[in-house]
């Protein structure tokens, strides 16, 4: 019988001096409402051209469809893959978010970063899974990850505590 590690459900990166952790940043109720409205879409593709109008009909309407198509699955896409990257060193705290594929990157001094800390369960409720880890950075606190499991939480801050 082997042991077999637990998934963590984020990776951990050493580079040099520096902690890499790769988080999930991910939207699945997002992405459940455009997979919906991609197959009314893919609906409305398929009815088009039945009826008293056969044939190729290339008309305003049909472009919006079949872009409208092609323009969700790319956001559904987006939505579950996204990621948090948070790059620890002993001079900063790089956070480095991407959100429906737009980069964003944060800087942070590791001399003002203080309380790295979890927050939840979310909404009052004790049996929710969704925790979030926090930071304070003068006078405001940044989310650094959210919807997670406590288990999962707890990693993240052992890691990021230097």
């Amino acid at each position: 019988m082997s042991l077999t590690t637990p998934k963590l459900g984020f990776t951990v990166e050493t580079k040099g001096n520096a902690t890499i952790l790769c988080i999930p940043d991910r939207y699945p109720l997002v992405a459940l409402c455009l997979w919906f409205l991609d197959c009314v879409l893919i609906v409305m593709a398929f009815e088009h051209g039945h009826g008293y109008r056969r044939g190729p009909n290339f008309e305003l309407p049909a472009v919006v469809v079949y872009g409208g198509i092609i323009a969700l699955t790319i956001l559904i896409g987006l939505c579950l893959t996204n990621t948090v990257k948070v790059t620890r060193t002993t001079q900063a705290l790089l956070l480095a978010r991407s959100f429906l594929g737009i980069p964003r990157k944060e800087q942070f001094s590791s001399s003002d970063v203080r309380n790295i800390r979890i927050y939840g369960p979310l909404r009052n409720n004790k049996h929710s899974r969704k925790f979030r880890v926090l930071f304070d950075y003068g006078d405001e606190t940044i989310t650094l990850a959210k919807g997670m499991t406590q288990p999962m939480a707890n990693l993240i801050v052992e890691n990021l505590i230097v």
